[in-house]
């Protein structure tokens, strides 16, 4: 699958440059590796501790196991 950011659309304007940053689509073999990226890249940016994204990433899934066995 493929998930354009609104950062990155092509429209939205950098805060500092004050230019429009231009579209960036990124591509996903699986909703896991998505995932994978998104920890990472928080943690490289200094937004999370790995241990931040630990706790987030199993509760997320305990959170998607519940809702898809009540839908399924």
């Amino acid at each position: 699958f493929k998930l354009q950011s609104d950062e990155y659309n092509g429209i939205t304007k950098d805060s500092i440059t004050n230019k429009i940053r231009p579209v960036r689509t990124r591509y996903y073999q699986s909703f896991t590796q998505a995932e994978d990226e998104n920890f990472l890249g928080r943690i490289y940016v200094g937004v999370h501790w790995r241990i931040d994204q630990d706790a987030g990433r199993t509760m997320g899934q305990q959170i998607a196991s519940y809702i898809f066995t009540q839908k399924h």
